[in-house]
This record gives C-alpha cells, structure tokens and sequence, in this order.
C-alpha cells in the first residue's frame, strides 16, 4: 500500500487516513469515514502494521498517526456496535501497546464513546416508545369514556399533544436530531 497526500483525507478523531488506489476503486462513492453525529459510520478496530506483518483479512484502510503506521476495518453498522466488535478490538490490546500511549487512549475512549452512545440511543427508543404508546392509550381511553365531554377531552389531547415531544426531547438529551428522528410520520 501507498500513502496518498490529499486535502480531502478524512480526519477521524485526529487521525488521517491515507488511500491506496485499490482499495478507492473498491469503496462506495457515498461511505464516509468520518464519524458523523450519529455514528452510522464507526470504527471497527485498529491494528499496528509491521513491515514484515501481511495484511489482516478484512482490513481496507491504512493510517498514520505520529509516525506509526495503523491499519483498521470499517463497517457501516448503522450506529450499533456488538459485543463481537468489542471483542476484536480488546484482543488487540498487546498490538495497539506498541503505539504511543496517547494514539492507545484515543481507541479506548473512542470505544468507550461509541458503547456509550449505542447504549443511550438504545435507552431513548425505548422511552419514545413507551411515550408515544402512553399518550394514545390515555387519549383513546379519555375520548372513549367521556366522549359527550368535548372540551375536557379536547384539554386533554392538546396536554398529551405537548407532553409527548417534551417527554422525547428530555429523554435524548437535547439531541434534536435524535428527536426528529423519533417522531413517526
């Protein structure tokens, strides 16, 4: 592999990636490697490369960082990252002790920063839901038992109407884009 010097190399976390022809031929247009608010992008793990070392199946990407030569495999998992994944990277610890010790807290707190926010974003779907499903439930059952009382019922909707995406913006934190995404169309 050959490192390229380009101004449109993507920086992840401060690391900048550097493409060989081969392996630009075989990516999608679209796929970036930056990782994104919602990490639909993340990182797999990363390996120190040794120049007597033959390429780990799999791995598509090389980098440099103060000097040292990594490689690292990208999969788009869509914000999810399994126990497996983890797994791999954690097995790699004896390589990654190699580097300098800054380049092997940035991994770990990438890693950490990544279980994090998949648990999170775990934790908030199910909440939305509950929400959602809660406001129906109460208007359903308000309309079906007082359905003569129009403007009780009507107070009513428009308090779940307002609760609901107050509910769904506390449980994300702020994160309104998360927040868009969880209302159902």
């Amino acid at each position: 592999m050959t490192d390229d010097s380009t101004d449109q190399i993507p920086h992840i976390y401060g690391l900048q990636f550097h493409w060989d022809d081969a392996t630009l031929n075989q990516m999608e247009p679209s796929l970036s490697l930056e990782i994104s608010q919602d990490l639909r992008v993340v990182l797999r793990y990363y390996l120190l490369l040794e120049a007597d070392m033959p390429l780990y199946c799999g791995l598509n990407f090389i980098s440099t960082y103060n000097g040292v030569r990594v490689i690292g495999s990208e999969i788009c998992l869509n914000g999810q990252i399994t126990n497996q994944v983890r797994q791999d990277f954690l097995e790699q610890t004896e390589l990654l002790d190699k580097i300098t010790n800054g380049h092997h807290l940035l991994m770990q707190e990438m890693l950490s920063e990544l279980s994090l926010v998949n648990y999170r974003q775990g934790i908030n779907d199910f909440i939305s839901n509950i929400a959602w499903i809660s406001a129906l439930v109460i208007v359903g059952i308000s309309v079906a038992l007082n359905f003569h009382r129009f403007y009780d019922n009507l107070v009513l909707v428009l308090l779940s109407i307002v609760a609901v995406p107050l509910v769904c913006f506390f449980c994300a934190m702020g994160d309104w884009d998360w927040f868009k995404k969880s209302i159902p169309v």
